[in-house]
């Protein structure tokens, strides 16, 4: 009996021991402060997806980015192809935005998931830099629930009046010989036409894989325009040879 009870005494210091851990890992789940630098350069959220198998209009800018001073930079949800907005939020956006972080279990995460069983695939990154704590996260080909809903919340967060699609300071476009199918083919006659390198450099980037660099302003058209077509890419027919001609904000391959 005695034996039992101090076995049964036992048992319970050590759940309670174990409870204790867990609720102490809760804790860490929500920083003691989720104060952040109002800087306008600082970079408080950012999301990136990428990776996979190699292809022409690969383009690894990030879809989502959230500056100190409440810029936000992010995909336009509702466009078919990768377009960026950029436009302003309020200080309380940015503290909600970061207080649904915190609840969905960001701040508990690794540092990284990955499946290596799986080769060439695609994966995703998630940061947060807050002035007490620094958190990025990478997820490679495997589900986890946390990251989904933090991402969720970016990509489903609502653009306001002051959205414009986004023009950088520079862009890219890449070129390669039509492989045929079914893109659009510019109007040589079109503004769009017009803002696109001319045929000596078209030719070069195709044969070299190098992309051409141009004015972000152009680059924020062309991609307007492709976010209308149905496939990546347009067509650009100059000096009797069809090019595809994929406009990109940060080319994969910078040297072919």
């Amino acid at each position: 009996m005695k034996r039992t009870l101090v076995l049964t005494i036992a048992t319970l210091m050590a759940l309670l021991v174990a409870a204790a851990v867990v609720a102490s890992g809760c804790e860490k789940k929500k920083p003691a402060s989720l104060d952040y630098d109002k800087s306008p350069d600082y970079v408080v959220v950012e999301y990136w997806a990428g990776g996979g198998l190699p292809a022409p209009w690969d383009d690894i800018v990030s879809e989502f980015r959230l500056f100190g001073d409440g810029t936000m930079i992010r995909s336009d949800p509702s466009s078919k192809h990768l377009v960026l907005l950029k436009g302003k939020v309020s200080e309380e956006n940015v503290k909600e935005l970061l207080e649904k972080i915190a609840e969905a279990g960001f701040f508990g995460l690794k540092d990284e998931y990955v499946n290596k069983n799986i080769f060439d695939g695609t994966s995703q990154d998630i940061t947060v830099n807050l002035k007490e704590d620094k958190k990025k996260v990478h997820v490679y080909m495997t589900d986890v629930k946390e990251i989904n809903a933090a991402r969720k919340l970016l990509m489903d967060y609502p653009t306001n009046s002051t959205f414009a699609d986004y023009v950088p300071e520079k862009g890219y476009v890449v070129v390669q010989k039509s492989t045929g199918g079914q893109k659009a083919v510019v109007d040589p006659s079109s503004e769009i036409f017009a803002l696109l390198p001319d045929a000596t450099a078209l030719k070069q980037a195709a044969e070299s894989r190098k992309p051409i660099e141009i004015d972000g302003a152009s680059l924020a058209k062309l991609k307007r325009f492709e976010s209308q077509q149905q496939y990546v890419g347009f067509a650009v027919q100059a000096d009797g040879v069809v090019y595809d001609v994929f406009p990109v904000y940060e080319p994969r391959y910078m040297n072919g």
